[in-house]
């Protein structure tokens, strides 16, 4: 059986863990999401490792944490917290569909399946009006 880290574990991620895995420091981090300008999202795909987060900003403080993968679901879900004194985040329908169908390129890449054919077989991904198909 397989057991959780300490990472699967914790609900939250820090601002500084958020803001390292998108390459921004804590203070550009927080600049970014307190802009004013609008929703944003930041996706790091790492190859290497074969993981891909993301993080979403509604543009007025409010931002959320995507993991492309889940421990228990794998490649079928995502996983989505929240950030450690960030409570709140209000998303845009056709954002959340856009970084969803975004991280699920990078999934169907890296699960290595031949086709896209193939992982709608396997896996039931959103399709392009955000239902379930």
């Amino acid at each position: 059986m397989n057991s959780l880290t300490n990472s699967q574990m914790m609900m939250n991620k820090s601002v500084r863990e958020a803001a390292d895995d998108i390459g921004l420091s804590a203070g550009q981090f927080i600049d970014w999401i307190e802009c004013n300008q609008g929703s944003d999202y930041k996706i790091n795909v790492d190859e290497k490792n074969r993981t891909v987060c993301c993080v979403y900003s509604d543009g007025d403080g409010g931002a959320m944490y995507i993991e492309g993968t889940t421990f228990f679901y794998e490649a079928e879900a995502v996983r989505i917290c929240m950030i450690d004194d960030i409570p709140w985040c209000e998303v845009l329908v056709k954002d959340l569909v856009a970084v969803l169908k975004e991280i699920e390129e990078h999934v169907i890449r890296f699960c290595n399946l031949s086709s896209e054919e193939e992982y709608r077989e396997l896996y039931n991904p959103i399709s392009d009006n955000g239902i379930d198909m």
